[in-house]
């Protein structure tokens, strides 16, 4: 077995013994073509060992030379290759704002804000033709792009990401008892939960410009932690009007049936081996007597919208001090950083602490929600609709519809828009299932529609 050199051959005296024990067992001999020792001898054996060693040494110097390297140039939020968070891109070894990809991103968040569902945001942008994170980078980086699409899970990871504040963020690699990477099924390294990279004085390292300020961002995440319905796309029909808004008094939801030509609402136990016994009611009819006497009662209301209240004088500065320090907290009890690090990080965490006592003490305006009017009526905002936008209107207005075989009772959920709008029209209950008293099932819509 030739090399030109034995550290070509094996790294460290453990895996040359091994190497040569191998050729010892199987009849063969070690030659280096650029040494001269024997390796037949003792001493020739010796000398190997030792020259093993010091290409172990020299080895992990350089690992330690390129991780040293790798760790500075994140603590100064430099790029050095790798895909750029999305709404970024590289310039030299600097992050600078992608425009392309930050109007998407805040394009999405207003959405989102607005209560629009992540779910339909995203059918849109896959809609649109607007190219996902891997197609960026690869139009950034002067390639074709591959016509990937979005998925949920990219979408909802870049609008929950801290990267939009400029920060820089790191996952570790996680390993094992013996300090080994762990790798999943594929060998692929398996990453820690990301966190954001801090100086010396554990500040967050900011890379670049942020795309959202910590008030917006906050606002984001608030929307994204609610759940947005949106009305189902994969059919092709239109969408009901009353799909999961009316339900029959068991329970179930009604959905839309076909007897020939003629559609009908019809309680889901009938599909479920079990019917209630409570009689189906004709669509159109069901549909149009609750649009007329929706209109009756909130038509010529002014429509509302909720506005956002960024936090006046420091609210702003303390929302971002109390997110520094839940971070630099979850550091400082993890055992990765000791010594001189951790003192940083403690006279940080005082530092901090100081700057939020004093900030306290002053008058603030948290961040908030107020509603105004939008300038139009209700009717003309619902109307504007198209079936879809209707349907998610009243869902995520929490109207629920209930069929009890000859009445319709209608309740909203507790806060709902629709109570904003025009108090009192119709009653509100506990999200609890929306289960009614005897005084409020004696409400509002009686003998909608027909029954059959």
């Amino acid at each position: 077995m030739a090399a030109y050199r034995l550290d070509r051959l094996a790294t460290g005296s453990i895996y040359l013994s091994r190497v040569m024990s191998w050729c010892q067992d199987h009849g063969k001999s070690i030659v280096s073509t650029s040494e001269t020792f024997d390796l037949s001898s003792g001493p020739g054996r010796m000398v190997a060992f030792i020259l093993a060693e010091v290409a172990a040494g020299e080895l992990e110097a350089i690992r330690e030379r390129n991780t040293n390297t790798f760790d500075y140039n994140y603590s100064q939020g430099k790029y050095k290759g790798r895909m750029t968070p999305y709404g970024y891109k590289a310039d030299g070894d600097k992050y600078v704002v992608d425009h392309d990809a930050k109007a998407i991103i805040l394009e999405a968040a207003q959405r989102i804000i607005d209560q629009e569902s992540l779910r339909s945001v995203l059918i849109d942008l896959n809609k649109r033709g607007v190219p996902s994170p891997r197609d960026q980078n690869r139009v950034n980086n002067g390639k074709a792009p591959k016509g990937e699409q979005w998925s949920n899970q990219s979408l909802t990871r870049i609008l929950s990401s801290e990267t939009l504040l400029g920060y820089t963020l790191r996952r570790e690699v996680i390993t094992g008892p013996d300090g080994k990477p762990i790798c999943n099924a594929k060998g692929e390294k398996q990453f820690g939960k990301e966190y954001v990279v801090r100086d010396e004085t554990g500040a967050p390292v900011k890379r670049a410009e942020e795309i959202l300020s910590r008030s917006r961002f906050d606002e984001l995440q608030e929307a994204l932690s609610k759940k947005t319905r949106s009305a189902p796309k994969r059919r092709t029909t239109e969408t009901a009007l009353l799909l999961r808004v009316l339900f029959c008094q068991c329970g179930e939801p009604m959905y839309r049936v076909f007897n020939g030509s003629k559609a009908y609402y019809r309680c889901a136990s009938a599909n479920k081996g079990q019917a209630c016994g409570n009689t189906t009611v004709r669509l159109e009819s069901t549909n149009e007597n609750f649009t007329r006497i929706l209109m009756e009662h909130y038509g010529d209301h002014a429509m509302q919208k909720r506005v956002y209240v960024p936090a006046t004088n420091n609210a702003d500065e303390l929302a971002s001090i109390e997110a520094e320090i839940e971070n630099i907290a979850e550091m400082v009890m993890s055992p990765a950083f000791r010594g001189k690090t951790r003192d940083k990080l403690n006279q940080r965490l005082e530092a901090l602490d100081a700057r939020r006592t004093e900030l306290e003490g002053q008058a603030v305006q948290l961040a908030g929600y107020r509603m105004e009017p939008t300038g139009e009526t209700f009717s003309a905002h619902f109307e504007a609709f198209d079936a879809d936008q209707r349907n998610a209107f009243l869902r995520n207005a929490k109207v629920r519809v209930i069929w009890d075989d000859s009445t319709f009772v209608a309740v909203l959920g507790a806060g709902s828009i629709l109570n904003l709008i025009n108090p009192g029209a119709i009653p509100v209950v506990a999200d609890d299932g929306y289960r009614l008293s005897a005084a409020e099932a004696d409400v509002l819509m009686e003998h909608l529609g027909e029954t059959e």
